[in-house]
């Protein structure tokens, strides 16, 4: 009750809740069992909680991809309990590529459902030297340790893009959620650049989209609402592409995040300010 009071006060129509001890599962436990029933219990918690407020607040489902026909069933389960969107891992889970086509029902079942995957930056770990640790420094350690959270979020993206799962799945929709905004328009450019008969790896494309087109089609990030995250230049590249976060209550969240947004948005035009980030 308290968290739609505040959405009121804020104008927010409706809110995804995840779950960072769902997603903490979803990275953490290894046995396939334990893991789960640990994600079942957390799933069922978070939509009876929220049960009072359907169509106001939607948990996102944490997910188990060690069985992807468990997966698929767990989908089903909680989009009967308000749910319309589920976690998914920037690492391929189960050491199986998600673009490999054993996951095409899982995407499959996404859109029947109308459900939308969502890469969050605690299931997007990046890699680094362990000798790094090694720093004396424990605050460049902590800068070194989130400096790339996009890391595993582009290869993931790159390989979708670039092995035909959109195109397959033309009405899916894979959001990032605080993974920052700078990084997609960069990563779409440079894979239109890729493919280019003659570039090193190009010549082997044969999907009828741009990599960018995809991306437009197909693709959501959420800037986090600071100004070190504006989606404006993002906005005018790839237009489809920002959506409204508030990232409420975590700490880096923005109390004010609608006035944020239309101070940031004033100087668009009417057009412009409809497409942005809703």
């Amino acid at each position: 009750g308290e968290r739609v009071r505040w959405m009121d006060a804020h104008g927010i129509r409706g809110q995804n809740l995840i779950s960072g001890t769902g997603y903490t599962f979803m990275r953490g436990v290894e046995d396939a069992r334990a893991q789960r029933e640990a994600i079942t219990a957390v799933n069922t918690w978070m939509t009876d909680r929220a049960a009072a407020y359907r169509g106001r607040l939607f948990p996102v489902a944490s997910m188990s991809y060690h069985d992807v026909d468990w997966a698929v069933r767990e989908l089903a389960r909680m989009r009967e309990r308000g749910s319309r969107a589920f976690l998914f891992n920037a690492e391929p889970p189960g050491d199986v590529p998600p673009t490999d086509p054993s996951w095409d029902r899982l995407w499959s079942a996404a859109t029947d459902l109308g459900m939308m995957p969502i890469v969050h930056v605690g299931l997007s770990p990046a890699r680094f030297h362990p000798a790094w640790a090694r720093l004396r420094d424990p605050l460049a350690v902590r800068a070194i340790a989130v400096s790339q959270p996009t890391q595993a979020a582009q290869v993931l993206l790159t390989a979708m893009l670039l092995t035909g799962v959109f195109e397959r799945h033309p009405t899916l929709t894979l959001l990032f959620a605080e993974l920052g905004i700078d990084w997609v328009v960069a990563l779409a450019q440079r894979l239109d650049g890729a493919i280019a008969d003659e570039s090193p790896i190009g010549g082997g494309y044969r999907l009828p989209l741009l990599p960018s087109e995809y991306v437009r089609r197909n693709v959501r990030v959420t800037p986090l609402p600071h100004a070190h995250e504006s989606p404006l230049p993002t906005l005018g590249v790839l237009p489809e592409v920002p959506v409204f976060s508030s990232d409420m209550p975590h700490f880096e969240s923005n109390p004010e995040c609608v006035p944020h947004y239309e101070k940031l948005l004033a100087p668009l035009d009417a057009e412009a300010r409809a497409r942005g980030p809703v």
